[in-house]
């Protein structure tokens, strides 16, 4: 529940922006080359009404591999294991691990 709690506060807080599906195809280069931002989104509504969003591919590659990597219950599990670990103090800053691979 908290990484999908976590991506709704991503997807939330991310530049967005409200046009007609109408307006964005007079505007659609422009529209295309702003989205190639990070975190950058269009909404298009269509009649009044949710439509479509419009992301980068590169964001849309990072969602789809966001959600593959969430639907694995091991990893979960995994980070939920480091979660604790950490909260803890049971973790070793950069310092420490450059000093072990140096050894």
């Amino acid at each position: 529940m908290y990484y999908i709690t976590y991506i709704y506060l991503i997807i939330k807080h991310m530049p967005q922006k409200t046009i007609t599906l109408t307006e964005a195809r007079k505007k659609l280069f422009k529209i295309a080359s702003e989205v190639k931002s990070p975190n950058t989104s269009y909404h298009l509504t269509m009649s009044g009404k949710d439509g479509v969003v419009l992301i980068s591919k590169e964001e849309f590659e990072s969602w789809q591999e966001t959600l593959e990597i969430l639907s694995e219950p091991e990893t979960i599990k995994d980070l939920k294991l480091a979660e604790n670990d950490f909260k803890k103090g049971k973790y070793t800053n950069w310092e420490q691990a450059k000093k072990k691979l140096q050894k």
